[in-house]
């Protein structure tokens, strides 16, 4: 598939990714030559998506490759954190989760992989799959606590009384 890269509204910025990210190591430094345009245009567009590339690079690599894949990768190592899990856990794979979701909708949808349809599905999957957790674990911490007991100790959300309703990317 021939990518459509947006070209870069500040050359210097985009300059200044390519640098970073290749400094970053050898497989990086390949990849910044094979694929400067989307270094161009995430380093030349967007301050956020640039610090994501360096935070991520391996993610970045992955999303070029194939985002599809790259995406659910991420939600199976978010749907494999243990909702019992410390909050101190809970909260960085979450965390992870996002940055990782951000960076591959972005390239899908910058580089012309996706429509919109899958971009706001993507986006909404994710908002699912961390809600879940997110609630899991806040349910368990409470029943843990005592603060409240669960009729499906096993199953936090079953029987919970919590209704969620979900708006914008849910």
């Amino acid at each position: 598939m021939t990518h459509r890269w947006p070209t870069p509204a500040d050359p210097g910025a985009a300059a200044r990714l390519a640098e970073r990210f290749a400094a970053l190591g050898e497989n990086e430094a390949a990849f910044a030559i094979t694929h400067a345009p989307v270094l161009a245009a995430l380093g030349g567009n967007s301050p956020f998506l640039s610090d994501l590339a360096l935070r991520e690079p391996s993610t970045l690599q992955a999303a070029v490759a194939d985002a599809a894949a790259c995406l659910a990768a991420t939600l199976a190592t978010l749907d494999a954190i243990p909702w019992t899990a410390p909050r101190a856990t809970i909260m960085a794979g979450l965390r992870r989760a996002k940055r990782q979701a951000a960076l591959t909708v972005a390239v899908a949808d910058l580089g012309g992989q996706w429509a919109l349809h899958r971009i706001t599905a993507a986006l909404s999957g994710l908002a699912e799959a961390t809600l879940h957790l997110a609630l899991r674990h806040a349910l368990f911490t409470a029943h843990a606590a005592h603060d409240l007991v669960l009729a499906q100790p096993d199953e936090p959300e079953r029987d919970s009384g919590i209704v969620l309703l979900g708006m914008g990317k849910l």
